[in-house]
């Protein structure tokens, strides 16, 4: 990570403890993350308005993240990281800011308010930090709030903020390193933070011999199944027959059907018969018998046994 720190003895504080607040957030910060504190030492350059280069100062830096436990995928962006970096001013910073110039507060604006008057920050430089993750280089803007500066001794200034998002590109092991870092300090003449008198702009290079404060871990996204085609939608003219009905067989009906005799075709009405009796003019008697076949002989042989008698009593 890269941190470049601003402003006076003060202002240098909260610059580095922005720094470092930057430096862990470049870490990432997820549900289940493990803590880190990391000491730091950085060589930072002075730039006071109205003074200009005031020369350099080692300034000590410690580091506190929270690495997260939980690997990131490959593809998606990794949560912003908050930090926390308390940054001890040296004796000799204190006593420019107090003694030369009049400074009793500090603060370590946003970048918005920092680049806002151009008049007195002509080079546009804010509080931000160097994240170095893999070969990706993470920006962890930080801010200070007002900060009294004391009548002697050293003394820490509390900086915070967080990281950018990134998104890994490849997996596996990605090393955490706090870099370079910028730093842009206001100075007040008012212990509360009022009465702004001047400001301090810090360019601080990380001189630690380790600067990692750990390691992310990057796995392969997942890859998700396709889902099933659609079915096509039928052509028109190819609607499917419509299925055949298992309709029951009609019931047979219990209505008796005649059937014809003598295994042919239906009985002809009987045809009337006539007989000859003999008792007519002529010695011929005839009698007509309505009958039908199945009237038999006995019907016959009743009358022919009638004419029979009658011809006898016609003898006598």
């Amino acid at each position: 990570m890269s941190f470049r720190r601003p402003t006076s003895a003060i202002g240098a504080t909260v610059l580095t403890l922005a720094a470092s607040s930057i430096a862990v957030a470049g870490a990432a910060s997820p549900a289940h993350a493990d803590q880190v504190t990391k000491d730091l030492t950085y060589d930072c350059n002075f730039d006071v308005l109205g003074v200009g280069d005031a020369g350099n100062s080692t300034v000590k830096v410690s580091v506190t993240a929270d690495i997260p436990s939980t690997p990131l995928q490959v593809g998606t962006a990794a949560p912003r990281v908050p930090v926390q970096a308390v940054v001890t001013i040296p004796d000799d910073r204190r006593v420019a800011l107090y003694d030369l110039l009049a400074v009793r507060s500090v603060d370590a604006p946003d970048a918005e308010t920092a680049t806002a008057a151009v008049d007195l920050n002509k080079d546009g430089i804010v509080t931000s930090a160097d994240v170095l993750v893999g070969d990706t280089t993470v920006k962890a803007p930080l801010t200070a709030p007002v900060t009294l500066v004391p009548a002697s001794g050293d003394f820490d200034v509390t900086a915070s903020g967080s990281t950018e998002s990134f998104t890994p590109t490849t997996e596996g092991e990605l090393a955490i390193e706090v870099g370079d870092f910028t730093g842009f300090i206001r100075g007040f003449s008012s212990a509360d933070g009022t009465n702004y008198k001047t400001n301090i702009k810090l360019r601080c290079t990380n001189t630690s011999a380790d600067a990692s404060i750990g390691a992310f871990t990057v796995e392969a996204a997942p890859v998700d199944e396709p889902a099933p085609a659609p079915e096509p939608a039928p052509e028109p003219g190819d609607e499917p027959a419509p299925e055949p009905t298992d309709e029951p067989a009609a019931a047979p009906t219990d209505q008796p059907t005649e059937t014809p005799q003598d295994g042919g075709a239906e009985a002809a009405p009987p045809t009337p018969s006539v007989v000859n009796t003999g008792s007519g003019a002529d010695g011929d008697g005839y009698l007509v018998l309505g009958g039908f076949a199945a009237a038999g002989s006995l019907v016959a042989g009743g009358l022919l046994g009638a004419a029979s008698r009658r011809r006898k009593d016609a003898a006598h």
